[in-house]
């Protein structure tokens, strides 16, 4: 080690002979040191240790212009406290106090002349060793503290991303216990509304109210009370019903569906005059393989609710910016603001249902909304935001090649007349959809429970079983077993109270059909039509089916199932026209 310390080094001599100077880089050489410099005036010893920075300085003491302690006060001002490079004073001085004070004033060795060759060279490597062992211990040291601070940053990143999971999984389930909550009273609401609402259109419908008079606007108004108060039990369910297979989905152009819901919200974005509301622009920038597939009311829906919080976070105007892109096998829908941004306290609460920050004129279950969507159509949501910046949702989405979907077919027109036992705990309910049926021509039979449903069932025949999900004694599912157990042939349909919230096919391998409540005549109609169309499918190959057989009751979006019967229609006519013709 102490061989080639001295080899590599760099050394700079100083002193006012250059007979001492030529003595020592002779020495020097010997012992392989190339790398050596030298003055004999101390005034350019500054500009030579700058330039060469040097490991080690010879000095002498006694010189013109500068002494060598000025010299070591000048490099003094000069090295760092970590450089730490040693000097060795040379000197003809020898007596004690010169040594004290070369000692004091900075000097690492004092050697004095004449000198021993061998001694100094042996005194060069150890100050030279000393040097270089406390250079390595600096970069131990800083290696060290780099390896302490990317493990403390991992630390605090594997914390961080601890205390997100522990924060998701509390919202989780508070989400989980209040989506329980929600179930129970949206099951209960909406047997009420069922009946407020079937008896309305009822009365409509039999013209027991004339068009102009005043009980027709008011059946028309408790008509659409009981719609909005499906909407609110609906808003109330949707942020926690889980993914039930395909549902209603279908291929969506997802840049067709923004600009709708643009032009849907307008009223609220846009008033009729500049005067009545800020300036608020909506950009756009789609990419043309933005193509999902879902439903497209809820992904509609979901659009709605980011426009409105966009409007309620700009009170002064601005932009609202949507932007698509494929990412893979997803699409991402990009909906900005530059509103007024959410703190990071906000931020973080932002996704539970019922909090809000607009007081009374919020229900908080917009964000809520919005994530349930997403999740139920196999996405994400991350929300990114600042206070005065604004908000971004990022929404992920399966591409429509990533998403492989069977189609759902509805026909369009009744099914020949049938005979239909109707099961419901509820009386009323019971006599609401004898009295749909019978419309139809169908041969009606009521039952209140389902130990009375078998009973009729083996006293009689029935093609078809409409039945609630819950009920005492024996629910739904349970009786649907029982019935496949007597009868495999006969098509059991489900009519489930709670809001919106579907059966997983798994869980229905005897069951037709599912309806959710409130139900409408029309509804009803396509899910009896679907249950004993000619697919040529057992039942229960037709649960096992993604999606198959569950129908969502939107009485506010009659116009919707409408347009989707009439999108059928024309198939189904001409199948009936064919058989007719052969017959």
């Amino acid at each position: 080690m102490l061989s080639k310390v001295i080899s590599h080094a760099k050394i700079l001599i100083v002193d006012d002979e250059l007979a001492n100077v030529r003595l020592l880089e002779m020495i020097l050489e010997r012992e392989g040191c190339k790398n050596v410099s030298m003055t004999t005036d101390p005034r350019h010893v500054t500009a030579l240790f700058n330039d060469n920075e040097p490991d080690l300085v010879l000095l002498d003491l006694n010189m013109p212009h500068m002494s060598g302690y000025e010299v070591m006060e000048a490099l003094h001002a000069l090295r760092s406290p970590e450089s730490m490079v040693p000097i060795v004073v040379l000197t003809a001085d020898a007596t004690p106090e010169a040594r004290r004070r070369a000692l004091t004033s900075g000097a690492t060795d004092f050697i004095c002349k004449p000198f021993d060759n061998l001694e100094v060279i042996q005194r060069i490597k150890n100050v030279l060793q000393t040097r270089y062992l406390y250079l390595e211990l600096l970069y131990q040291n800083q290696i060290l503290e780099e390896r302490v601070k990317e493990r403390t940053t991992m630390l605090e990143q594997t914390l961080a991303e601890l205390h997100a999971a522990q924060q998701k999984l509390m919202q989780e389930e508070r989400l989980h216990a209040l989506g329980k909550m929600a179930a129970g009273i949206a099951h209960d609401f909406n047997n009420i509304l069922s009946l407020v609402l079937a008896y309305g259109e009822m009365l409509l419908e039999e013209n027991v109210v004339t068009e102009n008079a005043a009980p027709a606007k008011c059946v028309r108004n408790i008509i659409s009370a009981s719609r909005d108060g499906v909407e609110m039990v609906k808003r109330l369910a949707l942020f926690q019903r889980p993914v039930v297979g395909d549902d209603l989905f279908q291929t969506i152009d997802l840049a067709a569906l923004i600009n709708q819901g643009v032009e849907l919200t307008r009223p609220r974005w846009q008033g009729e005059t500049p005067a009545q509301r800020p300036e608020i622009v909506v950009e756009r920038n789609f990419s043309p393989e933005a193509r999902i597939v879902g439903d497209p009311n809820e992904i509609r829906d979901l659009l709605i609710n980011a426009i409105f919080n966009a409007v309620d976070a700009m009170p002064d105007g601005g932009r609202i910016i949507f932007r698509t892109r494929a990412e893979g096998d997803w699409i991402v829908l990009e909906i900005g603001d530059t509103g007024v941004g959410m703190d990071d306290e906000t931020r973080a609460h932002c996704l539970e249902p019922f909090f809000t920050t607009k007081g009374p004129r919020g229900s908080g279950l917009g964000l809520a909304m919005i994530s349930g969507i997403a999740r139920r159509h196999h996405g994400t949501l991350e929300v990114e935001t600042a206070v005065g910046v604004g908000t971004k949702l990022l929404i992920r989405l399966p591409n429509e090649s990533s998403y492989p979907m069977e189609k759902n077919i509805f026909p369009a027109e009744p099914v020949d007349p049938l005979p239909i036992l109707v099961v419901d705990d509820e009386p009323l309910l019971c006599e609401v959809l004898s009295s749909y049926l019978s419309k139809d021509g169908h041969r009606v039979t009521s039952a209140n429970d389902g130990t009375e449903a078998l009973q009729k069932f083996q006293q009689d025949h029935f093609d078809v079983v409409i039945t609630d999900a819950t009920m005492p004694q024996m629910n739904g599912k349970q009786l649907a077993g029982a019935i496949r157990k007597l009868r495999a042939e006969t098509k059991v349909i489900l009519l489930s109270g709670h809001a919106d919230a579907g059966v997983a096919p798994s869980e229905t391998a005897e069951i037709d059909f599912v309806v959710g409540k409130p139900v409408s005549q029309e509804t009803l109609r396509q899910a009896i039509a679907k249950a004993v169309g000619a697919s040529g499918k057992t039942a229960t190959a037709r649960a096992q089916t993604p999606g198959a057989g569950f129908i969502r009751t939107r009485p506010e979006d009659a116009l919707t199932l409408s347009a989707l019967a009439a999108q059928f229609a024309g198939s189904h006519v001409a199948a009936l026209l064919k058989t007719q013709t052969q017959n």
